[in-house]
Order: C-alpha cells, then sequence, then structure tokens
C-alpha cells in the first residue's frame, strides 16, 4: 500500500475530528506495517501493548515498545510508532478484506476477528490512537487542538416483522403454560387483526416522551433470498403506510432503507428500493441481517444515500472497526475513501440475549450496555443501538430500562 494513500487517508479524518486544518505528510513515523500491507495478510503477527494515560493500547507492526509515543527533536515532532498504518488497518477494515472465511450469511465473523483474538472489541482504540497525535500536534505546534466530535446517543429500529408476532405470543405463552393468555391472543388476531409486533405507533409514542430521537429503517421487499427472509408485510401496506406518514410529519424522527436481501447489489438496485419505500429524503441504509460485504457500500454512492450504520458485529456488542467515531469506509478498488459516511453499530438486542451469540440475561446485558456507554462517553463517541420492533413487544419493559440509561444528547 502506497503510503501517500494512507496518509490522505487518515489526513482526511483527522480534519473532521478536530478543529485544525493539518496534514501528516512531512510528520516523522516509521513505516513498520510497510511488509505487512504488501503481503496482504488479514492480521498482523506482531502485536505488542502500549500504555496511553489510562488505556492499554495493541500496537501493530512493532516488535517492542520502550520509546514513548512520540518525542520533539530538533525542534520536530517524531511519532515512534507507525500510528498511520495502525488507524488505516483498522478503519479500512482491512481484516475482512483479506480474510476468506465468511459466516453463512456471507459476514465476516467476529470469531476471525483480531479484537477476538486480543480481546478489545469494545475499546474503540482508533479513538486513542487519534488523541495521540492531536496530543504531539498540540506539543509542537504549543497551541490546544480543539475535538469536534462530542457524545451522541442514536437509537435505530430495523423493521423486520409486522405480522408474525400473533404466532409467536401464543407458542410462547403455550410453552409457559399461559392457556388464557394465548386464546386472547388468538382471538385479537382473528376479530380484530391485532398483532403484537403492530407497535409501532406505541415505539414512537415512548420515544417522545422520552425525547429520544431515533430512526426506523424499513425493508422494501418480502421475498426470500439466498435464504433470507426479508420483510413480513407489504411495503405498500396502510399500517406501514400510516406509520411511515407519522414518521414523516415528526422532525424527531428519520426513515431509512433497510436494504433487503439481494441476488445483487448495484445503484439501480437500490434506487429502486428506496423509491419503494416513497418516502421524502431517505439518506440512511442498514443492511438486513448486517449480511454485507464492506465493499458493497461504494455502490451507494449513485444514490440519495448518505451514511450507513451496518458495520457492527453480529455476535458481540462492541467495535466493528475499533472507532466510535463515523468514518469513511475505504474503496480498495480504487485506493481512496468511500463518499459514504459508515456510522458504526455498536449494540443490537438480537447480540445480547440470542444464545447462538452473548446469550446474556437482561441483568446482564444491561450491565454490558452501561460499560459501553461509559466507554463511548469518554471518547465523546456515537453510541449507535438497534432494537426490533418484535424485540420491543416481547419486553417493553427492558427497553424502557434501556432507554432510561442513556445520557441524553445535548
Amino acid at each position: 500500500m502506497d503510503r501517500s494513500v494512507i496518509l490522505q487517508y487518515i489526513n482526511k479524518h483527522f480534519s473532521m475530528y478536530f478543529e485544525i486544518d493539518y496534514t501528516f505528510q512531512d510528520v516523522q513515523f516509521p513505516y513498520s506495517g510497510k511488509l505487512f500491507f504488501t503481503l496482504k495478510k488479514a492480521k498482523p503477527i506482531t502485536i505488542t501493548w502500549k500504555q496511553w494515560e489510562d488505556e492499554n493500547l495493541p500496537v501493530l507492526f512493532d516488535a517492542t515498545t520502550e520509546r514513548e509515543w512520540f518525542e520533539i527533536i530538533d525542534n520536530q515532532i517524531v511519532f515512534h510508532y507507525d500510528i498511520p498504518s495502525m488507524i488505516f488497518y483498522f478503519l479500512t477494515g482491512w481484516q475482512e478484506e483479506y480474510c476468506p472465511i465468511k459466516d453463512h450469511y456471507g459476514r465476516f465473523p467476529y470469531t476471525e476477528s483480531i479484537q477476538k483474538d486480543h480481546h478489545f472489541v469494545t475499546q474503540p482504540v482508533v479513538n486513542y490512537y487519534f488523541f495521540i497525535l492531536q496530543k504531539g500536534l498540540e506539543t509542537i505546534l504549543q497551541k490546544p487542538i480543539s475535538l469536534k466530535q462530542s457524545f451522541c446517543f442514536n437509537m435505530t429500529h430495523d423493521i423486520d416483522l409486522v405480522n408474525s408476532g400473533w404466532k409467536s405470543s401464543i407458542r410462547k405463552n403455550l410453552q409457559k403454560g399461559h392457556f388464557i393468555q394465548a386464546v386472547t391472543t388468538f382471538i385479537k388476531k382473528m376479530t380484530k387483526r391485532l398483532d403484537p409486533y403492530q407497535n409501532l405507533e406505541e415505539i414512537i409514542q415512548i420515544e417522545k416522551e422520552l425525547g429520544i430521537q431515533s430512526t426506523f429503517y424499513f425493508l422494501p421487499k418480502n421475498d426470500n433470498q439466498k435464504g433470507i427472509q426479508n420483510a413480513d408485510y407489504d411495503i405498500k401496506n396502510p399500517y406501514i403506510q400510516q406509520v411511515i406518514q407519522q414518521l414523516q410529519n415528526d422532525s424527531n424522527f428519520n426513515i431509512g432503507l433497510h436494504t433487503p436481501s439481494l441476488k445483487s447489489v448495484n445503484p439501480e438496485i437500490i434506487n429502486e428500493c428506496i423509491q419503494k419505500i416513497d418516502s421524502d429524503n431517505i439518506i440512511s441504509n442498514r443492511f438486513h441481517y448486517l449480511a454485507l460485504q464492506q465493499r458493497d457500500l461504494v455502490h451507494f454512492e449513485n444514490t440519495s444515500i448518505e451514511t450507513d450504520s451496518s458495520l457492527g458485529f453480529a455476535e458481540h456488542i462492541g467495535f466493528r472497526h475499533s472507532i466510535a467515531w463515523p468514518f469513511h469506509p475505504f474503496n480498495f478498488e480504487k485506493n481512496r475513501a468511500m463518499k459514504i459516511m459508515e456510522q458504526p453499530l455498536v449494540i443490537m438486542d438480537v447480540t445480547l440475549t440470542n444464545p447462538k451469540y452473548m446469550h446474556l440475561s437482561e441483568e446482564e446485558s444491561l450491565k454490558s450496555i452501561e460499560e459501553l456507554i461509559n466507554k463511548t462517553r469518554k471518547v465523546n463517541g456515537t453510541l449507535t443501538l438497534l432494537w426490533h420492533n418484535d424485540y420491543i413487544a416481547h419486553s417493553p419493559k427492558y427497553f424502557k430500562s434501556i432507554l432510561n440509561m442513556i445520557p441524553k444528547n445535548k
């Protein structure tokens, strides 16, 4: 990988995050990652650890960490570790690009990640690499450099199921021996056509009362592709259209595209999906099942989509790209940043409770969420959560308890 490409990518993000117009073209760094990028391996062999303030950070590509992070030599700032390569490695998703292993949904597995290997998936290490660069520049320039980012809570909802909750409710009530509740649910469905998953208006009301802003992602297709069932509803269904209209009329809420499972992804199909939702100003996206190859994000460049929030691990909460700030994914074919902005997905309901994933109790989940809130707030990051409406239907009190523990956006 040409060093100028790495530095250009780092410069772009540094100027996004900090109140300074500065490039690192003439700053002295070792290029310890040069051989690694040439070999195009998924993971570096050499990983050591070094303290920065109260954080123990992974150091890639360097075998020893005895020297300071940086020092001033002859009135020049000299960094002793290849921080640009470390940032580049994580932000670009290098390990995903060169890992041949995918799960049965085509996703990069958490089990194959460097974060899993070294137990730092809940630590936004890239934020701290940027803080080291910030401190080094402040030292040489002898002036403070302000951070543009501030802590933000970003609640999102993927709307996959709205018509099949009655089956799930009856099954669970029967399993628990709650026969009256099971019969009641059946009667409501047969007579009033009410489904427990038709709770979108209730979610809107709960969040309005708590002052929570959120985004609802709708699936425009209801077929089955690649073994994945898309929506259980028709996007033109009167109930769905009524909710979309309600969301459009309230500035606290946004409507996003939930890109369905498709045979292939290209701008024409994406635009077709956007048009099916028939809503103004759809600028955000999330892939159904998080089933994307990150290189697919380049196809959104000729659409109205400006931000994506699909890059989180399905199996474990935390930071898939080891950063708690928005960033531009990398186009490996053209060696440049993509136009689309990625808002990292940090916590998903399924991840916490599903027996195939973390399999935590509600009490354990709340503790894990609190820990990630604190870690995200510490770096002035954005905490993006995904809570499906069907999960909320099964445990509304649990959902409210999560909302109540979130610091409100300023």
